[in-house]
């Protein structure tokens, strides 16, 4: 009886053969989304747009080298924000409010951010405060640096969100802290399309001392003070922001 050889089994299919790029592909989409949004609110939050501009989707698709869609779905987020207005048969636009919306935006924003600075002044531990007071004394250098009313004005826009920012993190409620942090973009909007487009710096001094006054306040664990005189801090924004707009014509657009 002849012995049969046994069966060799296949050899399997090496694995670069069946290699699933769905993942890659998804975050490289992601990157290019957060890439765009971001872009396009920086051009918003710093006036770069005028309300009422025309935002080309095919145009800003090519400047920022992604899809038509990228630039579609970051248009959709920013119409959520109150940053733009998607209109049919128009196309998208930066979005135009009245004295009315500004004023209520404004006035919600204050409270909120009132809200955080008084669990802030409860909540906090004492090591965190160093980083509260390195910020705003960047804050105070900004009134003898060297630089241009738009660079301090720019230079005070950021350490501004950092310094809430910290608030924020020294409050412990995050889910108010992300209700307030989604109204920062739309904060520096109206300041930046205001027809007096140098509030940001118009308002250094002052801010700094209010910076100064609820920081103590926390310190403290003042609860109230702290959440009265942040109140009174944005609302002094919303003052300067309204009258910008009756005082003055409305500016041009800012050159790129």
């Amino acid at each position: 009886m002849i012995e049969q050889s046994p069966r060799k089994r296949a050899s399997p299919a090496p694995h670069s053969a069946h290699v699933d790029t769905s993942g890659a592909a998804g975050m490289q989409r992601g990157f290019q989304g957060r890439r765009t949004l971001d872009f396009l609110r920086e051009r918003l939050a710093t006036g770069y747009y005028s309300p009422g501009d025309p935002l080309p989707v095919d145009a800003l698709a090519a400047e920022i080298s992604v899809s038509r869609q990228t630039v579609l779905e970051a248009m959709r987020s920013l119409a959520q924000a109150g940053l733009v207005s998607i209109v049919p048969q128009v196309g998208c636009l930066v979005a135009v409010h009245t004295k009315e919306e500004i004023g209520d935006f404004f006035m919600l924003f204050a409270r909120v951010e009132g809200l955080l600075a008084g669990l802030a002044a409860t909540r906090h531990l004492p090591s965190e405060l160093p980083r509260l007071n390195s910020i705003n004394r960047e804050i105070d250098a900004l009134l003898d640096a060297p630089l241009t009313e738009s660079e301090r004005g720019e230079q005070y826009r950021l350490l501004n969100q950092e310094l809430h920012g910290h608030i924020h993190s020294l409050a412990r409620a995050p889910e108010i802290a992300t209700l307030a942090k989604g109204f920062w973009d739309r904060t520096d909007f109206h300041l930046a399309t205001a027809p007096h487009a140098s509030i940001f710096a118009d308002r250094l001094e002052i801010a700094d001392h209010e910076h100064g006054a609820i920081i103590r306040c926390i310190v403290k664990r003042d609860a109230k003070g702290a959440e009265k005189l942040m109140l009174e801090h944005i609302l002094g924004f919303r003052s300067a922001t309204l009258d910008a707009r009756v005082l003055s014509p409305r500016r041009k657009k800012r050159s790129a």
